[in-house]
């Protein structure tokens, strides 16, 4: 993961820390992993576009690991990027993303995040 302690990525005009995108990718909950071709692509042409570090998110595939398995490993992959995020000065800013059902992935993902962000308000 390319965010983390003593790791800074610059935006290379002196602003600061970029943006990370977590991207999770589709297939109906039971196909293709992160590194499938098409997915890859389109982080890689996401990354060059915009000023953001882009990272693919694997998860869990059904039918071995049935729903909710995969919302959950999104959610983790949340908290670990929040908990490096917290722990470090410049906080990055966090965006979720996916295609097809990993739209819905990043959805659930974002819910857990903000779910999790209010228990620390209370």
């Amino acid at each position: 993961m390319p965010s983390g302690p003593g790791i800074n990525v610059d935006d290379g005009h002196g602003r600061g820390r970029l943006p990370l995108m977590l991207y999770f990718h589709g297939g109906g909950y039971v196909l293709f992993r992160a590194a499938f071709e098409p997915f890859h692509n389109t982080c890689t042409a996401l990354a060059a576009t915009i000023p953001a570090v882009v990272a693919s998110v694997d998860y869990r595939l059904a039918p071995k690991h049935r729903l909710p398995a995969a919302f959950e490993d999104a959610a983790d992959a949340v908290r670990t990027v929040c908990s490096y995020a917290t722990g470090s000065p410049g906080c990055r800013p966090l965006f979720l993303m996916g295609s097809h059902a990993g739209a819905s992935i990043a959805f659930h993902a974002a819910l857990a995040g903000w779910t999790r962000a209010w228990s620390y308000v209370s």
